[in-house]
């Protein structure tokens, strides 16, 4: 079982949350998430804008919150620089990597859709549980319109396969173009297999990568509920590129 993480995911602002997860080692996830990430973004980017005659992309970022994980990959900013820029709201934001990427964030808290877009972190949100089946009209518009589709630590969330399956299909839709996917799976939370090959079944044109990272360490009530005394908690990335 998760530890209960809701103060801090409710928060007006991401002060609790920060203070919550750093301590468990979220900066050295954030730091190698984006050493995998900014590579594959780098490739990504440079093919895509090719191939969308000079459009802003868009990318739709479930799970988003106060927008740490946008700091990650359109700023390819390091922990130290995502704290300072989710902590010193004083600070302007630095010019990001990937400047003409446009973010969607999406998630069930309010408040932290509400402060990531007011930072200037989010150019539209969606306040949606994306374990319902029905995608909102709005939204099912966004994911089949964007070009990057972002979904990370969240995976103890999802209830079954088919719920990140009919995002990602929802997001294909015509497939017009290049697109990139990149979620991250929870083992040690859930059963369900998350992986591309059971995910993207029967979908033609796509190549995927996996990597196994170190997200944080479990707390002490977490520890004492596994059998195999483990005390780090490690999920896969997968980044998939489709033609």
């Amino acid at each position: 079982k998760h530890f209960d993480s809701s103060d801090a995911y409710a928060a007006s602002g991401p002060g609790p949350y920060v203070q919550q997860f750093e301590p468990l080692g979220l900066d050295k996830f954030h730091d190698a998430l984006r050493a995998v990430l900014s590579k594959a973004l780098d490739v990504f980017t440079t093919n895509a804008k090719a191939a969308t005659t000079g459009r802003d992309l868009m990318a739709v970022e479930f799970a988003a919150l106060y927008g740490g994980t946008t700091l990650l990959y359109k700023y390819d900013l390091s922990w130290e620089d995502t704290k300072k820029a989710l902590l010193v709201e004083t600070e302007p934001l630095p010019n990001p990597k990937h400047s003409s990427m446009r973010i969607i964030g999406t998630d069930i808290e309010e408040a932290a859709l509400k402060w990531g877009k007011e930072r200037g972190l989010f150019h539209d949100v969606h306040v949606h549980d994306f374990n319902v089946p029905v995608i909102p009209e709005q939204l099912a518009l966004h994911l089949t319109e964007a070009d990057v589709f972002a979904m990370v630590a969240c995976g103890s969330y999802i209830k079954s396969e088919l719920v990140l399956q009919r995002l990602l299909f929802t997001f294909l839709g015509e497939r017009k173009c290049p697109k990139l996917a990149f979620w991250t799976d929870a083992p040690p939370f859930s059963s369900l297999n998350l992986t591309p090959h059971a995910l993207l079944a029967g979908v033609q044109g796509w190549q995927s990568t996996s990597h196994l990272i170190k997200i944080r360490n479990f707390t002490a009530e977490e520890i004492a509920q596994r059998l195999d005394g483990g005390t780090e908690y490690f999920l896969n990335l997968h980044i998939v590129t489709f033609a």
